[in-house]
């Protein structure tokens, strides 16, 4: 589906959704990335960064970019759904304690018609 198609369709929350993606795990991100990790890499070379904190910060951006990837790998390990495997049979009503009068299907008082066909 390319991105023409996208804005035709209407659907304007997922070529939003797309264009955040390309503008994370494209050349922008990456290059804000590649930046924080220099900095990173400075800063645990002075010394003012404990080597725990630049390591958690690699580890973010492994993640980061590796998204799309561990997404995938976990949706296909899931078994693939194809419907209800177990049908529940249907209950049968409760009856009501309390009957209801039972009266003919309808009552038109003004209804010329509806006394007797024969005499």
């Amino acid at each position: 589906m390319n991105d023409a198609s996208i804005y035709a369709d209407g659907h304007s929350l997922e070529a939003a959704a797309l264009w955040i993606q390309g503008l994370i795990l494209g050349q922008v991100g990456t290059s804000i990335a590649v930046l924080a990790i220099a900095i990173i890499g400075l800063n645990m070379l002075r010394g003012t960064l404990s080597a725990r904190d630049g390591v958690r910060s690699l580890l973010g951006c492994f993640i980061l970019f590796g998204a799309p990837a561990i997404a995938h790998g976990v949706m296909g390990t899931l078994p693939r759904s194809t419907g209800p495997e177990v049908i529940v049979p249907l209950q049968p009503p409760v009856p009501s304690l309390h009957k209801e009068k039972q009266s003919s299907p309808s009552i038109n008082p003004f209804d010329p018609y509806a006394g007797q066909s024969a005499p």
